[in-house]
């Protein structure tokens, strides 16, 4: 899968989210 996502909070709902759309292959911006 290729694409992009921005994730605009990195308590541990967006660190979650963010780790597992990486781990799927998407390029991952956290703020």
């Amino acid at each position: 899968m290729n694409g992009q996502v921005t994730i605009v909070g990195g308590g541990l709902a967006g660190s979650e989210a963010a780790w597992q759309a990486a781990q799927r292959g998407l390029l991952v911006t956290l703020y």
